[in-house]
């Protein structure tokens, strides 16, 4: 709600410099702007041991739930953007191609079968090397590639 405040002091004061008026509107933001509703997050709907969507930035893509398993490190297949991402190992690679995901320090890699790094999980990457570290396997189907970016699926191995 500050954040609206905050928008529409500033749209009335661009109003007020480029000489629309002599006063501060009385009209909210959303009703001169149109946003969209703001979606209702209801933690009852999620299923028993799943995790919302997440990130700042855009970053945190969410990761589905796992069925209700007591098992952490049994997760549902989830997508991602790679961070960091390595374009000469990601070139060598192709749609439909299964890499390895590593624990290389405290950081979630996804290597090719040459053992080049293409970039780095940052989705639910906490998760993943903790179970990574007691020896559990993943894998990264690749889904979509350019130059720079590659998208992958991860798996339970």
């Amino acid at each position: 709600m500050i954040l609206v405040d905050l928008l529409s002091f500033c749209l009335s004061y661009i109003y007020l410099v480029m000489g629309g008026g002599s006063s501060f509107s009385s009209t909210s933001v959303s009703e001169r702007i149109k946003l969209p509703p703001r979606p209702v997050h209801n933690p009852a709907s999620l299923e028993d041991g799943e995790l919302g969507a997440g990130g700042a930035g855009g970053v945190g893509e969410g990761i589905g739930g796992n069925g209700g398993s007591t098992d952490e490190c049994s997760i549902s297949p989830f997508e991602t953007t790679l961070a960091s991402p390595k374009p000469l190992a990601i070139s060598k690679t192709k749609e439909g191609q299964e890499l390895s995901v590593v624990a290389r320090g405290n950081s979630v890699y996804v290597i090719s079968r040459l053992d080049e790094e293409c970039g780095v999980i940052l989705t639910n990457a906490a998760r993943l090397l903790k179970c990574l570290q007691k020896k559990r396997r993943f894998k990264a189907i690749v889904i979509a590639k350019s130059i720079a970016e590659l998208r992958v699926e991860v798996h339970n191995a």
